[in-house]
């Protein structure tokens, strides 16, 4: 799969995906979440899905424009993006 630039007004826009731990998922009570910007190197671990989903959104919302890759309990992926017009 080859990656495409997402383009906001001249600049990336971040792309942010929300993944359970594979390492604890025992049961949804035991996941962890882990936030990932593409192409940064951290990685930010929540108790909850919620949790994690409304980090990733508020950084994407403090750059303008984000889109979001959220994995839902059932293990499929949703695709949500925000466009702020400036």
């Amino acid at each position: 799969m080859v990656a495409v630039p997402h383009v906001h007004s001249g600049r990336r826009t971040p792309v942010f995906h929300v993944v359970s731990d594979a390492a604890t998922a025992d049961g949804d009570e035991a996941r962890r979440w882990v936030v990932r910007r593409e192409g940064d190197q951290r990685i930010h671990r929540f108790a909850d899905r919620r949790t994690a989903a409304d980090f990733a959104r508020g950084l994407g919302r403090a750059a303008g424009a984000y889109r979001l890759f959220l994995e839902l309990r059932d293990g499929r992926m949703m695709c949500e993006m925000l466009n702020v017009a400036s």
